[in-house]
């Protein structure tokens, strides 16, 4: 799906779309998008966290509006700072840093 994807929005050639599972991961990236159901972007909180390097940005999304505030209160603290929350026919995009 990722791949697709990036092909329609014709961004394929700018982006690395990896089938590693997460837990494999060791090295910090600039950049982490992540659209996942609330539940399991909690279930990775901690890797995600991990894995933000500093002064990084992370995009979660696939959040329906019910889920906000067990998001917000996984999410929205240290090491992570909250930027940004867009909000779209009852689905949440949140956009944070590390610092």
């Amino acid at each position: 799906i990722a791949r697709n994807n990036a092909k329609f929005n014709k961004v394929e050639e700018k982006l690395a779309i990896s089938s590693l599972d997460i837990s494999s991961l060791t090295i910090p990236f600039n950049l982490i998008l992540a659209n996942l159901t609330a539940k399991k972007l909690i279930e990775l909180y901690h890797k995600l966290a991990f894995l933000l390097a500093p002064a990084g940005y992370m995009i979660i999304s696939g959040i329906i509006e019910p889920n906000k505030e067990e998001i917000e209160a996984c999410f929205l603290r240290p090491p992570l700072h909250f930027r940004r929350r867009f909000s779209r026919e009852g689905w949440l995009c949140y956009v944070l840093t590390k610092a």
